[in-house]
């Protein structure tokens, strides 16, 4: 009777070949009880060319139940240098 908002994460993670992954994740929230929800989902693919060395190009969908807020498609690549 407490709960004021729900959150989930799910990854997977698939291994193409030795140094490329392919990655799906989906991210929820949800405020409130009748409060709007966000979902965003992406997909990705991890490469590593050399080690400690990562380069992650990333496609996100985000939707809401939000009246009226923005539903953006975002395209992006993360860089991590691991050591």
């Amino acid at each position: 009777p407490n709960v004021t908002s729900n959150a989930a994460f799910f990854q997977t993670t698939y291994e193409i070949r030795n140094g490329l992954f392919a990655m799906g994740r989906l991210d929820y929230f949800k405020t409130y009880a009748g409060g709007p929800y966000y979902l965003r989902y992406i997909l990705g693919i991890n490469i590593y060319p050399i080690p400690h060395l990562d380069f992650m190009p990333q496609i996100r969908f985000n939707t809401t139940s939000a009246r009226g807020a923005p539903q953006p498609f975002e395209a992006l690549i993360q860089s991590h240098v691991y050591f």
